[in-house]
């Protein structure tokens, strides 16, 4: 008795501990940012850091933090380990024992950490605090906590020779943050030399075709990375940047993070590490293994899943709602109704889903590995999908479902429109868009009888409604391509089919309003329907004496009407194709910002929504005694009626704001006892497979949405297949990013930039803050070297030190926050902490005396934006210093906001004999065309009047004087294609140098499953003539000017001052002509015709 307990106690034990190893596997991990010094080698794998012999072999944990720690380096003397991590809100370089022990952290303001000096300083490239996309190189001491910055303007990355002279890249795709190979365009990273004491650096090798990054001075030469052989690998060249000469030849992936080892050099190849040996001539891999409890890779539950919300459907009774969200579905409503979820596979995505017409069915859009298709499940939940539209061979965008539950119409991103035959799950072609542009098809619409179905076909940027007859086949245009027609709706009856279309057209704007950038058209919209058969009164009609009245159907026939309704539907009438488009009527309430539509038996529903933030409903009773628009509910995302007409969905802003109501013309007084229940929705979420599902839905959608079909060239199942295997070892999603960044690198092409996707996140974090302001550590505290300076007539964008009531001057020493002693920037850093918009007491000494001031700090977002608008103020009053008869504006983007900045610097600068109009570091948008549009408007003539010695120029606030554009290497996108534009049309002289070579627009239709996303380049810029522009190589200056690094470093900005000389200049020899009236002749001489 007591040997068999003993036995199974002993079994029990043993079972425990297989268990317990069980979960501490060794694996292959996913292997980045390599550090070796002497024995020790330091790698980041799962978000953390860990340690290894140089050799390899089992790796031990060195940090743990939930969120990620990368970018390691150790010390010289392998003392100290230096890494980027994210602790406190922000990204930070900290220091800790390279053996392991408590992080330090040493910067404050942010920067990349790249290495230590071999005097023991840590080498942080940061964005300068007196640009805005311009970068520079510091040495901090990691005790003292002082920084000393190299006068190198855009400088990446040095190396250092000795004491005395270093070698820098500079520019580089880094600072787009972009993914490709074999790049060509103007931010190319550069090679250069300087010697301290000298006046400036010097470009070496400037005939080399490709980038030259991550240089390293070892043996008298300068090692980099270059993709110049297809791939990223190590080369080198000797001291003058001569005898380029390739020493690895890496044909699958490209070297990422070298970094340089007592024999040769360290770095990343695909997800592992590799040493070069210098000696022997040779890569090999260093074979790593780390144990590890895998806790990024375990069951995650979302405690939001509402959050990641792709589509949110009504179900024809009303009763339920299809929520798509994190790629799954589930369906809800409000009250306890049993929440019922789909059974998606973990490594297949949902994006769009719908119930059947009778409740019995869901249907929704699944993306496979290969390919869209779409599935049907049992509403209830039970049981397995049935492939409906499968292994379909382009993207799939939306779908939906005719009310008799027969049919089902989806359109894909060949701009095709298929219906499907669900009794025996055929598609047939029903429409195909031969149009350029996005968005073929859309506001899908059937009648009740689903005899007829409606839609939006875009022809060029105006869509058209179609009508089509699903028993025929007949189909037919009901409005023209001059005006825009859209959200098509049947009335429940079958007797008109209601639309919206953009046919109002008026304008308050007045050519003689300043800053007028033409006519605007706002609320465009208004409300119109057709009538579907011949003879019907358009129920919005006054009745006239011609008008009679139907009979109402006596007792004997309700009775039976009523009978037969239960058995069978009545059908309804026949449609009469012949002048249906004639028989076109307006509902007569007022026009708005119309963007969606449906109808009851008694009301009309109207979204008017401006596109600034959420819309309008309203509603419009169906009368012919003065009807009206009347509001409904503000706030309103989107809304939805059940096919019975008899339940409204409502979406509002912030997730899981989803109601369903009882349709009326007024919501509910209470609408929280209305919304589906969302909050309590809990999703499961197996993150190995979720991030191989997201790495093959990035790769399809690269494949389906590419600008180039051919893909470049590039065998992409080959790109797929071997980057697949890599997915298995993935411990944390920031690896997913970096795998998706080596897909993206492939194609060599910008806009290939990551969005990060759901990372892990500590939550118990402080929200920075700034005062807008440069220190120096000083005795005592903090000296004030320079203050932000918004625009002085705009008080919003003052600064927290600005303002008549603020006592803060430049060479104040502040020394107390919030009574808090601030020594340096680390201890200012903490003070500010959550004060962001808060009142804040501050004490500052001025001389020997010290006075508290009461200031609103401002967030870190807010402070960019305040050193942007310093930086812009300071180039305005140079060149107002300089010649104040030439302006100068900047342009920052190409966004709305940037067109209404434009508006706001333009105009008061049009009197101007030239103006400088400076696009570097422009980050794109699309605006090009307004800004173009608005530069070719000329004066042809000019008007008089007696009473007034100035002038009115025909046309008004034309720009008469001579234009000069400024952009260089961090132009970007849009910003580029307006130089393009500004060059091939001959507005003016351009000078600079070449941008950056993003040429390819772009739609950012492309989120994954967790709202990441690797952003896909979908539509290429030709010529006139047809040539391919822009892309990877950028746009030339008519005069190339560079801005030297130290000398730019020191204050200097060449390329202005060259474009401010050359204005000078032409002004000289070209005047702008004066516009003198001559005198009137007496009556009887009439004035003279136009030349």
């Amino acid at each position: 008795m007591i040997n068999n307990l003993f036995s199974t106690v002993q079994k029990t034990l043993t079972l425990i501990v297989i268990v317990f190893c069980s979960s501490l596997t060794a694996d292959l991990g996913y292997y980045q940012y390599p550090t070796l010094v002497d024995d020790k080698l330091v790698f980041a794998s799962e978000g953390d850091l860990w340690q290894v012999d140089a050799n390899g072999g089992k790796a031990t944990r060195l940090t743990s933090h939930l969120e990620e720690e990368s970018r390691a380096y150790l010390s010289a003397d392998g003392q100290w380990l230096a890494f980027m991590a994210n602790y406190d809100d922000s990204n930070q370089v900290y220091v800790m024992p390279a053996g392991g022990g408590q992080p330090k952290q040493v910067t404050f303001r942010g920067g990349m950490l790249r290495g230590w000096t071999p005097d023991g300083k840590l080498i942080i490239t940061r964005i300068h605090e007196r640009g805005i996309m311009d970068r520079v190189v510091s040495l901090l001491d990691p005790e003292s906590g002082e920084m000393d910055t190299l006068p190198l303007l855009n400088a990446t990355k040095v190396t250092f020779v000795d004491d005395e002279s270093l070698y820098f890249s500079r520019y580089g795709l880094e600072t787009s943050r972009d993914n490709s190979r074999m790049y060509q365009g103007g931010t190319v990273s550069q090679l250069w030399r300087w010697n301290k004491g000298d006046k400036e650096a010097t470009r070496l090798a400037d005939d080399f075709k490709f980038g030259i990054r991550e240089p390293m001075w070892r043996d008298g030469r300068v090692w980099f990375v270059t993709d110049q052989s297809g791939y990223d690998n190590l080369w080198s060249m000797d001291a003058e940047g001569k005898d380029a000469t390739q020493h690895t030849f890496h044909d699958d992936f490209g070297v990422q993070s070298p970094q340089a080892t007592i024999e040769g050099f360290v770095y990343q190849l695909g997800a592992d590490i590799y040493q070069y040996r210098v000696a022997e001539k040779k890569s090999e891999m260093i074979p790593l293994e780390i144990t590890s409890d895998q806790d990024r890779k375990r069951t995650r539950w979302l405690q939001n899943p509402i959050a990641s919300m792709t589509s949110a459907n009504l179900s024809a009774d009303g009763k339920r709602v299809a929520i798509t969200a994190r790629g799954k579905v589930a369906l809800a409503a409000p009250g306890k109704l049993r929440r019922i979820e789909l059974d998606i596979p973990n490594i297949d995505r949902a994006r769009d889903a719908a119930i059947g017409a009778k409740g019995k069915y869901m249907y929704a859009i699944v993306d496979t590995d290969n390919s869209s298709e779409i599935w049907r499940f049992s509403a209830n939940g039970k049981g397995s999908a049935k492939v409906i539209v499968d292994d379909y061979d382009a993207r799939i965008w939306s779908f939906s479902l005719s009310p008799d539950g027969k049919w089902l119409l989806f359109d894909d991103n060949k701009k095709r429109l298929m219906l499907v035959d669900l009794a025996n799950n055929k598609s047939n072609l029903l429409d195909q868009d031969t149009n350029a542009g996005d968005g073929s098809f859309g506001s899908f619409a059937w009648s009740d009888d689903s005899a007829l179905l409606a839609y939006r076909v875009s022809v060029g940027v105006r869509g058209q409604i179609k009508l089509y007859e699903v028993a025929t086949g007949k189909s037919e245009f009901l409005t023209t391509a001059k005006y825009s027609s859209y959200a098509p709706t049947f009335s429940p009856d079958g007797k008109w089919l209601y639309f919206l279309s953009e046919r109002f057209f008026s304008t308050s704007d007045s050519v003689w309003r300043d800053r007028t950038m033409g006519p605007s058209f706002h609320k465009r919209a208004k409300i119109y329907a057709l009538a579907l058969h011949a003879g019907e009164h358009f129920p919005f009609a006054v009745k006239n004496e011609l008008y009679k009245e139907p009979k109402p159907p006596k007792k004997a026939e309700e009775k039976k009407a009523k009978k037969k309704k239960s058995k069978k539907q009545k059908p309804k009438p026949a449609l009469t194709w012949a002048g249906i488009a004639e028989r076109l009527y307006e509902v007569p309430v007022g026009n708005g910002d119309f963007a969606a539509l449906a109808v009851t038996n008694s009301h009309l529903f109207v979204m008017d929504d401006s596109g600034c933030g959420p819309g309008t409903l309203k509603t419009v009773k169906i009368t012919d005694t003065k009807p009206k628009l009347e509001v409904y509910s503000g706030g309103i995302e989107r809304f939805q009626l059940s096919a019975d007409k008899k339940k409204l969905f409502l979406v509002k802003p912030g997730p899981g704001n989803l109601f369903v109501v009882d349709t009326g013309p007024k919501p509910p007084k209470s609408m929280n006892d209305f919304k589906v229940r969302a909050a309590d929705w809990r999703l499961a979420i197996n993150p190995v497979e979720e991030w191989r599902q997201m790495f093959l839905d990035a790769w399809r959608m690269h494949r389906d949405f590419s600008f180039d079909k051919a893909m470049r060239g590039v065998d992409w199942e080959a790109v797929r297949d071997k980057l697949l295997p890599l997915v298995s070892r993935l411990g944390d999603r920031t690896e997913l990013n970096d795998l998706l960044a080596q897909m993206a690198y492939e194609l060599g092409i910008l806009h290939s930039q990551l969005r990060p996707g759901d990372l892990q996140q500590d939550s118990e974090v402080a929200n920075r803050a700034s005062l807008g302001a440069i220190y120096k550590s000083v005795k005592g505290g903090l000296e004030i070297n320079h203050i932000y300076q918004g625009e002085a007539q705009v008080v919003a964008e003052r600064g927290p030190l600005t303002g008549p009531d603020i006592d803060v001057k430049i060479g104040d020493v502040l020394t107390h926050v919030n009574g808090s002693k601030v020594a340096n920037h680390g201890q200012l850093e903490k003070a500010l902490f959550n004060q962001a918009g808060q009142q804040t007491l501050i004490t500052v000494k001025r001389g020997k005396k010290s006075h508290d001031a009461v200031v609103t700090p401002a967030s870190v977002r807010a402070e960019y934006s305040l050193k942007y608008t310093d930086w812009v103020e300071s180039r305005t009053n140079y060149v107002s210093e300089q010649a104040n008869n030439l302006g100068y504006l900047h342009i920052r983007a190409m966004g709305g906001g940037d067109a209404a900045n434009y508006a706001r610097d333009f105009y008061a600068l049009t009197e101007k004999d030239g103006l400088i109009i400076d696009v570097r570091a422009n980050r794109g948008g699309n605006i090009d065309s307004w800004i173009l549009t608005n530069l070719l408007r000329q004066v042809w003539a000019f008007w008089h009047f007696n009473a007034y010695p100035t002038p009115y120029g025909n046309m008004q606030q034309a720009f008469r004087g001579h234009l000069v554009v400024l952009f260089d290497q961090y132009t970007y996108s849009d910003g580029e294609t307006f130089s393009a534009g500004f060059k091939s049309m001959n507005l003016g002289h351009s000078i600079g140098t070449r941008t950056a070579g993003a040429g390819i627009w772009l739609s950012g239709r492309n989120a994954l499953a967790d709202r990441g996303m690797v952003r896909i380049a979908e539509t290429g810029q030709y010529d006139m003539a047809g040539n391919w522009i822009v892309e990877g190589w950028g746009v030339s200056p008519r005069q190339e000017v560079i801005n030297p690094p130290v000398a730019s470093f020191n204050g200097s900005d060449a390329q202005l001052d060259a474009a401010i000389k050359y204005l000078r200049d032409k002004i000289a020899a070209e005047p702008i002509p004066e516009m003198i009236a001559k005198p009137i002749p007496p009556v009887g001489k009439p004035a003279e015709d136009i030349n």
